[in-house]
């Protein structure tokens, strides 16, 4: 469990170097402090929250305390400081199994944090004084102060911290003998570390299934984890959990009955446990030791070492550790048959274990327990609810967004529809107007190719009457005739008209293109896209064929076309 927790604090004064705990000898307090003094206070407040998590996480405790004496001799300690303080001092005195102390100082420091509204500090010492009560055996009051450390840590959506106190909770039920539970517990929560790669907790969960399946006489899976928590714990080379790990491997082996191995394993435990200071682990590592030893037939050193850890466990109010001394010594001077001390250790052992374990115990235990699970299941429970209201919230927002795509789908087709017959009937329109304009261009054209045809028949017969006429009144006769055939202005503006109507912009597009043409170019030009042939095209531009034939070959080079080109499919494709 990560004891305090703090960060770097970026802010410094100017012209001051920032506080790196790299460069202090921490092994005096007062030199410590003389060399951070000139900094301000929240400075000198941020370095000795990190000092704590570092000498927590090295398990240097008794330092841990001299430095937290110090601290809070202080002057203008705020009440964050203090409880920081307690905190700490609690984890300490438990440490080193001074367990009322640390009770007094946790309970203090939840008064501040709750009084501060600092949650998530509370929560963290809830935790630790629920471990605190855990070494006391009081387990009904460790369940209690756990339960409540998750529901914080819930509330803020600390995933760390749940799951922390998550992996305490296979310890509860396994001192409640309920091993199931406590293998499920803590298989779903070694998976969780195995999946965040945590190896530091992936170890501790590992060593917690292994002692629950020693209890369960299952001492090949137990030999199996307390192996795979040992290998892990090779790497970082702390003591302390080097000791636990080599402690639970013992357990296996003492389980398998390969008693010399677990003697092996049980002293190197007990050297680093006691190079770590860890009192709360000695006197159980002493009486398992004590236990191979009576096995192997050194019965007076055996008793010899168990009395030496029930007289540390008395110090130290380990009520489970004295409890278990004392079976282990009824046990022994059971098995000798020696059956007045086999009493005297056994009544020892019961008042010890009913201290720990009694109806009343049992029943808060499993009381928060059905407390909390309710809560999970009523938790559950309204999370579902309230899926279910967003999915109706939904399907009716799904419903009415149908219903507008289908409505405008609808008035989509409606109106396109609708556009769709009046383009139509436009369409219609404008084909009827187009031949209607084609015809009557057709016609006007026919009517002056017509005229052109009764006016040169009529020439032939004035010509046969001019043999007889004097030759004024023939030039007269003939100058009239040609006035008939050219088309006057007032035709061809009538004829522009009704070709435009048939080729709409057909003659500005021409004029834009090709500006220099003369007016007798661009009738040609239009005639010829009519396909009016060269005599028809004559009689109506009043010249000759010649002429028309002449005025092809000026206009293929005004257009830029060879000799090759063919005049009729430039205009045609214009």
């Amino acid at each position: 469990m990560v004891l305090f927790s703090c960060k770097e604090n970026g802010s410094t004064r100017k012209g001051v170097a920032p506080i790196r705990l790299a460069d202090f000898d921490t092994s005096s307090p007062v030199k410590t402090y003389e060399k951070i003094r000139t900094h301000n206070k929240k400075e000198i407040d941020s370095f000795y929250m990190r000092l704590g998590a570092v000498l927590t996480e090295q398990n240097r405790y008794p330092e841990l305390l001299k430095h937290l004496d110090y601290y809070q001799k202080l002057n203008g300690l705020d009440q964050y400081s203090v409880a920081f303080i307690l905190k700490g001092r609690g984890y300490a005195y438990n440490y080193v199994a001074e367990y009322d102390s640390a009770n007094s100082c946790f309970q203090d420091a939840a008064a501040i944090y709750s009084k501060l509204g600092a949650q998530r500090e509370l929560a963290d010492v809830w935790a630790g004084l629920g471990t605190n009560y855990h070494y006391k055996a009081d387990y009904d009051a460790a369940f209690s102060c756990r339960y409540k450390a998750l529901k914080i840590y819930e509330q803020l959506k600390d995933t760390l911290g749940v799951m922390h106190m998550k992996c305490e909770m296979p310890i509860d039920y396994y001192y409640q003998k309920d091993y199931t539970k406590a293998i499920d517990t803590a298989l779903s929560c070694l998976k969780y570390y195995k999946a965040s790669g945590d190896e530091y907790m992936t170890a501790y969960m590992q060593t917690i299934l292994a002692t629950c399946y020693f209890a369960t006489d299952k001492f090949d899976s137990s030999l199996t984890y307390s192996y795979a928590s040992l290998v892990i714990r090779r790497k970082s080379g702390k003591a302390r959990e080097l000791g636990e790990s080599l402690n639970n491997l013992s357990l296996a082996y003492m389980g398998l009955k390969k008693w010399d191995s677990a003697i092996a394993n049980l002293k190197e435990s007990l050297l680093l446990m006691q190079q770590a200071g860890d009192i709360r682990q000695i006197t159980i590592i002493k009486q398992n030791l004590a236990n191979c030893i009576w096995k192997t037939g050194n019965k007076p050193e055996a008793e010899k070492l168990l009395n030496e850890a029930i007289e540390d466990a008395l110090k130290s109010r380990q009520k489970d550790a004295i409890a278990n001394g004392y079976r282990k010594l009824y046990t022994f001077y059971r098995d000798e048959r020696d059956f007045e001390n086999a009493l005297t250790y056994y009544q020892k052992y019961k008042t010890w274990k009913d201290s720990m374990f009694n109806e009343e115990k049992v029943k808060t235990i499993a009381d928060i327990n059905v407390k909390y699970e309710t809560e999970k299941k009523e938790e559950e429970i309204v999370r579902l609810n309230e899926l279910r209201h967003i999915d109706k919230i939904k399907k009716i927002a799904y419903l009415v967004f149908s219903v507008l795509i289908l409505i405008s789908a609808a008035l989509a087709i409606l109106f396109l529809t609708n556009r769709n017959r009046k383009n139509r009937l436009l369409i219609e329109k404008v084909k009827l107007e187009l031949e209607a304009n084609e015809k009557d261009l057709k016609n006007f054209t026919e009517n002056i190719i017509a005229k052109n045809k009764f006016i040169e028949e009529l020439e032939v017969k004035l010509t046969a009457i001019a043999a007889t006429a004097s030759q004024q009144e023939e030039n007269e006769q003939l100058s009239e005739l040609y006035q008939l055939k050219i088309l006057t202005e007032d035709d061809w503006v009538q004829f522009k008209i009704k070709f435009d109507k048939v080729y709409p912009g057909f003659i500005n597009r021409l004029r834009q293109s090709y500006p220099e043409l003369a007016a007798g170019d661009q009738r040609q030009f239009l005639l010829i896209k009519l396909n009016i042939d060269n005599k028809e095209c004559a009689g109506m531009l009043g010249i000759s064929a010649e002429s028309v034939k002449k005025n092809r070959y000026r206009l293929k080079k005004k257009f830029n076309l060879t000799e090759e080109d063919n005049l009729d499919q430039f205009v045609h494709s214009f």
